[in-house]
């Protein structure tokens, strides 16, 4: 079970990506994420690469908050705590209302409104509504399971311990101060600012700045805007996936995704390997 929701995530994705993140691994010791997000890519690159220094970035602070607690020394207790209380909506309340106080209190914050929320949206009411809780079949705590939630945070830091760490801040300026590496899963360029707490505007700036960059795959949503902003970069990678805002399997509709990668970026094991990535298709060579 993954620990985090949410529209647009990589998860039916990662086969896809897998051969551009090992061709980000076969660039350097260090691979990156400037939009961390829920991180289901990140953590699929950790486990297939268990030599690889990580480092992530996340402009939302809460995000930031979790990231940080996975990546420090010690177990994360208070977090685990926080975690095993039972959602209601009078909690859910409550934790709108009082800011937190540390990252940890963050952390479970992120966690709670994410499981807890319509599709996973942070910043969205409860699942049910605040007042039909005795009503619908749809209670709080529907997508809450404390027990898994917590077993998946203690695998998470045995996976990523003593190779992580995080930052909080602009993508840009988190791309700008370094040349690792890097995989980018910047927010949708039309719904992105319905669907995160953390808005970003500066779409054709940084197709801007990627053109002199090198070592970087990007994945985002297939619409003329970025296409036009990523036309210097060639033909895109299409893979095709399913998702849906409403998170209701009858209501899926087929969308796309592109990629692009600078030109030092190659994915020399699409072909190789298909099977190992869950990729259809036949094995051979390229």
């Amino acid at each position: 079970m993954a620990i985090f929701r949410y529209p647009g995530g990589k998860s039916r994705l990662l086969g896809h990506l897998a051969p551009w993140q090992d061709a980000l691994a076969d660039a350097g010791a260090v691979y990156a994420e400037p939009f961390a997000g829920g991180g289901s890519t990140l953590l699929a690159f950790a486990a297939r690469h268990s030599g690889h220094r990580l480092v992530v970035n996340d402009a939302d602070p809460w995000m930031a908050a979790f990231w940080r607690c996975v990546a420090q020394n010690g177990p994360p207790g208070k977090l685990l705590r926080l975690l095993s209380t039972k959602p209601s909506v009078a909690l859910f309340r409550e934790l709108r209302a009082a800011p937190p106080a540390d990252d940890e209190e963050a952390a479970y914050r992120a966690v709670f409104f994410n499981r807890t929320t319509f599709s996973g949206i942070l910043t969205s009411g409860p699942i049910g509504g605040y007042d039909s809780q005795n009503t619908t079949k749809w209670k709080i705590d529907c997508r809450y399971n404390a027990e898994r939630l917590i077993d998946e945070i203690v695998s998470l830091r045995s996976l990523v311990s003593g190779r992580m760490e995080a930052h909080e801040e602009d993508a840009l300026s988190f791309l700008a101060k370094n040349s690792w590496p890097a995989y980018l899963d910047p927010p949708y360029f039309h719904k992105g600012d319905m669907l995160y707490p953390a808005k970003f505007s500066a779409h054709k700036e940084m197709a801007d700045w990627l053109g002199h960059r090198g070592a970087w795959v990007l994945s985002y949503d297939d619409c003329s805007e970025v296409r036009a902003m990523y036309s210097w970069a060639g033909e895109p990678d299409i893979p095709t996936m399913r998702y849906s805002i409403q998170d209701k399997k009858e209501e899926w509709r087929k969308t796309t995704e592109v990629i692009y990668a600078s030109d030092d970026i190659k994915p020399r094991r699409l072909f190789e390997s298909r099977a190992e990535y869950g990729i259809p298709g036949q094995q051979g060579g390229a």
